[in-house]
């Protein structure tokens, strides 16, 4: 008998805690929206060392996908935004790579 009341002390603790933070879809869409923005900041730190010797070109096709997937994430639409993300570390690794830079891992 105490197994039983144990159990349903258990039961009515575990229902009457409500739904936890990673329940909440407000909370959910925050956490999406960090790392997607996580994502942008690592692909920024990237192209920082090789922003002084970029021509003009190149500044503005970075800054304008850093722009484009920037707006990506706060529009809720994170795939799109890291897959821009992504296609901006392969061009910054293209740059790295055209301009005989080591990539440091």
């Amino acid at each position: 008998m105490s197994r039983q009341l144990t159990l349903q002390a258990t039961l009515i603790l575990f229902l009457s805690a409500g739904p936890s933070a990673a329940c909440d879809p407000e909370e959910m869409i925050n956490e999406l929206r960090a790392q997607c923005r996580d994502a942008i900041t690592s692909a920024v730190t990237l192209i920082e060392p090789l922003k002084p010797a970029l021509a003009a070109p190149d500044r503005n096709t970075v800054e304008s996908k850093i722009k484009e997937a920037t707006e990506l994430c706060n529009s809720d639409k994170y795939s799109d935004g890291y897959t821009v993300t992504a296609k901006l570390a392969r061009f910054i690794g293209h740059l790295e790579a055209r301009s005989g830079i080591a990539p440091q891992l």
